[in-house]
């Protein structure tokens, strides 16, 4: 395991050999990737599987630390975290996304037609920035990051993690989402669901681009239809959803030994929950089986109140969203 962070979760598991302190990529992406290959090079690493949003500058080093990077090369991701040019390419592959428009200045919402929108920035993650807007309301604040307008559609919320190889659909969850980290945060608490049309339009969508690596999609289901909202390619909670099924690993490990006909898939209701995240944003307890609890490997379970202490301690500091700082070393903006 290798983190920018000290004191994270995983680093007293039995499972891991070794726990490996990168310097942060947002500071000095040469740093970043001479430090990756001198691990790549020291420790024989083959396979380099990325787990939340360093992927995006593990993609721009790729094809240059030694070994196989499971990711898309960065322009590809572009297309992907970019959530206009993320519709765009729901539209290139026939797929249903919501009517969205580029905002670059609050006064552009005056051009938008009557409606109630959903304003996010094109390049963020955890619902941190989201804010509800309906024509002829006071415009609201915008920085100048470039924003988009996605009308807004009432419905159920649904959330996927998937596995792919050149457009093949190797393994997908679907998962409900029961408790969020703020408002439309991220999975706190959630259950695995079976829903064939949004596979239908993972699969469509995955095979049509031709991509490889790790997938999650945002799904609104509404009554007039289901819509992908956006996406985040990379690892996501999702994959809590294949507990007892090892065979995931062999997806992302070895994408060919698997057979064409094969797709991994969980059965719909497990349930998964993080206590600690639960308390931290004032839900009720949900039933479910915890994210960090196993009873051959403890230790997991209790560094998570090390790393979430010092994480709430710093955003105290620094009066900003705790969210907003998780990230603060390794995503990636578009630069």
């Amino acid at each position: 395991m290798a983190d920018t962070d000290r004191w994270h979760v995983c680093r007293g598991s039995a499972l891991v050999a070794g726990s490996h302190v990168l310097p942060a990529p947002r500071a000095g992406r040469a740093a970043y990737a001479q430090a990756i290959r001198g691990l790549v090079e020291r420790l024989g690493i083959d396979v380099v599987i990325p787990t939340c949003e360093e992927v995006f500058h593990l993609a721009a080093i790729r094809d240059h630390v030694g070994a196989r990077v499971i990711c898309e090369p960065l322009e590809r991701l572009r297309l992907l975290h970019d959530k206009a040019r993320f519709v765009g390419a729901c539209a290139e592959a026939a797929v249903p996304a919501p009517r969205t428009y580029p905002i670059e200045t609050a006064t552009s919402l005056h051009e938008l037609p009557d409606d109630t929108y959903i304003l996010k920035p094109r390049f963020s993650r955890f619902a941190t920035h989201v804010r509800e807007w309906t024509t002829g309301d006071g415009l609201p604040a915008l920085d100048g990051r470039g924003w988009i307008a996605q009308r807004f559609v009432p419905g159920a919320g649904r959330c996927t993690w998937s596995v792919a190889a050149q457009g093949r659909l190797l393994a997908h969850a679907t998962y409900a989402v029961d408790a969020t980290a703020g408002t439309r945060g991220a999975a706190i608490a959630f259950h695995s669901v079976r829903h064939d049309a949004i596979r239908f339009w993972v699969e469509t969508f995955l095979a049509h681009h031709r991509l490889s690596g790790q997938f999650a999609f945002d799904f609104i289901e509404g009554s007039d239809g289901l819509y992908g909202i956006e996406c985040n390619p990379r690892l996501t909670s999702g994959i809590h959803c294949f507990r007892g099924m090892p065979e995931v690993v062999t997806a992302l490990l070895d994408p060919g030994a698997q057979p064409t006909a094969v797709r991994l898939e969980p059965p719909a209701g497990l349930h998964f929950r993080s206590r600690l995240a639960l308390a931290t944003y004032h839900h009720r307890p949900r039933a479910g089986a915890g994210l960090l609890d196993a009873e051959d490997d403890p230790w997991p379970r209790r560094l998570q109140c090390v790393t979430w202490g010092q994480l709430l301690l710093r955003s105290l500091l620094r009066r900003t969203d705790p969210r907003r700082l998780s990230t603060r070393d390794i995503e990636w903006n578009g630069e």
